[in-house]
Order: C-alpha cells, then sequence, then structure tokens
C-alpha cells in the first residue's frame, strides 16, 4: 500500500512562478518534461521558468543521453527508477502497479499499455493522470493520487541528486507543485 507523504521540497527550488494558468497545465508540462526528451524539450524548460537551467545544457544530446544512462535499462542496470512500483515494492510492475491500475479504473480512465508504451506506474503517466484528474475537477481523486501513489517522488528525486542536474531540478519542481497543489486544494 503506497504512503501519505508531505512533500518538503528542497530550499534550493526555483522560485520562479511558472505563468500557467493553473495545476493541471503545470503537471502536463511536467509529465512531458520526464518523457524522452525530444526538439520541444527547451520549450518545456522554459515554459516551466528553467531559463538558468537551460543556460546549462549544452545540447538535446546531451540530455538524451542522461535520460537513457539514468532511466533506461542498460549494463548498469536503472540507475534511478522511474517507476513508483519500484519504490514501494522493489520490483517492476509489482503490487503498486497493480493498484495504481485499479485506481485508474476506478476514476474512468482505461488504461492501454499499447497506446502508451509504459507502465501504468512511470512518472510521466501518474503526472499526466494526475493532470487530467485536476482538469476535470476530481480533486478528490487528485488528492489520493497523491497520498496513496506517488509518495515514491521524493525518493527519485534524492535518487538523481548527485546524478543529474538536469532531471533533479525537473522532480524537485514536480515535488514543489505537488506541495503548492495540496496546500490550495
Amino acid at each position: 500500500m503506497g504512503t501519505q507523504v508531505r512533500f518538503i521540497p528542497d530550499d534550493r527550488i526555483n522560485k520562479a512562478k511558472p505563468r500557467l494558468k493553473n495545476f493541471s497545465e503545470l503537471f502536463y508540462l511536467y509529465a512531458d518534461a520526464l518523457f524522452y526528451p525530444d526538439k520541444d524539450f527547451f520549450k518545456l524548460l522554459k515554459e516551466l521558468g528553467y531559463t538558468k537551467l537551460l543556460n546549462e545544457i549544452e545540447s538535446l544530446e546531451e540530455v538524451q543521453n542522461q535520460y537513457v544512462s539514468l532511466f533506461e535499462f542498460n549494463l548498469k542496470g536503472i540507475e534511478c527508477v522511474p517507476f513508483g512500483s519500484y519504490w514501494y515494492d522493489k520490483r517492476l510492475l509489482g503490487r503498486e502497479a497493480l493498484k495504481l491500475k485499479r485506481f485508474y479504473e476506478k476514476c474512468g480512465f482505461k488504461f492501454n499499455v499499447m497506446e502508451f508504451k509504459m507502465p501504468w506506474d512511470y512518472i510521466s503517466i501518474e503526472l499526466s493522470f494526475l493532470a487530467n484528474l485536476i482538469e476535470n475537477k476530481n480533486y478528490k481523486a487528485a488528492r489520493e493520487m497523491i497520498e496513496k501513489h506517488m509518495g515514491w517522488i521524493e525518493k527519485f528525486k534524492e535518487c538523481l541528486r548527485t546524478k543529474s542536474k538536469v532531471y533533479y531540478t525537473i522532480v524537485r519542481g514536480v515535488c514543489e507543485l505537488i506541495n503548492r497543489f495540496v496546500e490550495e486544494e
């Protein structure tokens, strides 16, 4: 079972407030920023207010290499696993993933693995689903999603602390946004 977690952001969090209208838009942007980076990656960072970070990235290829090195299975394994079931169950597609799938279905979302090409508990999928709940004003389910299924993100952030400034900063922003949503909801 997921634990109820209060996300506490790092005190060096990007204090710039992105100029977007609501939480759902921000969660969608963060979800996109945590998928494999494409040509829109720099635009996403700019929209999220990370202009200083943008100046420190040399190329898209650099970020793509970091993504593969950190989040995809390679000779070293997966350095920082972006799947909730790993952090709860110490295995991929564990009990937490199945609980999350049932939660999605309870909320009326039929998850198609073939369409998304990622498991239910991949960080970008979870953030997109949270954004969808908020967009549809289902705040009770959004809070339940955070409290029961997203407590692992803080540990994921800590794994990234010394491995990638780019991804650590993005996930730190996710934690800050979750805090703001919980406080305002």
